[in-house]
């Protein structure tokens, strides 16, 4: 017999993300053993992100988890699509307009806005884009059928670029 269970993975309570309760518009999280990362899209278009650490209790196997929320920016553009690794280090925020705006949010008192890449061949949209297997290269869908991959890597000054890898057909 199997038996199906539910877990939450930050406990039975609601979880604010936004303090001032403002409605959320886009929504990425990733997750690891050390925590969980929530990067969200406000109505006021303020791109934020709260962390979540995992704090094992001395005296049961109970878990509390400690939240701490930062405001990366205020965005001058409308969000597409929202994505973050799975190692919770880079953040890519898909624009209306065919560009991924690709940060690096590493480290959390310091995070930053990397490039602006257009991703799109001609007048096509981006329909879909998602993490690879691995959880670190991008697939891109465009409304003319083409699919792309992209990878971060690093330049010869060390710094990340969002690169072309290929295309599928």
């Amino acid at each position: 017999v199997i038996t199906s269970q539910y877990e939450s993975l930050l406990g039975e309570e609601p979880i604010v993300i936004d303090e001032d309760g403002k409605a959320l518009s886009h929504v990425a999280l990733q997750g690891s053993e050390e925590g969980y990362s929530i990067v969200t899209v406000n109505s006021d278009n303020e791109l934020r992100l709260t962390q979540f650490t995992v704090e094992e209790s001395l005296f049961d196997d109970e878990q509390n988890f400690e939240s701490e929320s930062y405001k990366i920016e205020t965005l001058k553009y409308k969000v597409k699509f929202l994505l973050m690794d799975n190692e919770q280090r880079m953040l890519y925020v898909v624009d209306a307009s065919g560009g991924i705006n690709f940060y690096n949010i590493a480290d959390k008192e310091d995070m930053r806005f990397i490039e602006r890449v257009d991703v799109t061949k001609s007048k096509s949209k981006i329909t879909d884009i998602q993490l690879a297997s691995g959880g670190i290269s991008l697939l891109v869908a465009e409304s003319t059928g083409r699919v792309s991959q992209w990878f971060p890597v690093r330049d010869d000054n060390n710094h990340y670029k969002l690169s072309y890898v290929r295309e599928f057909s």
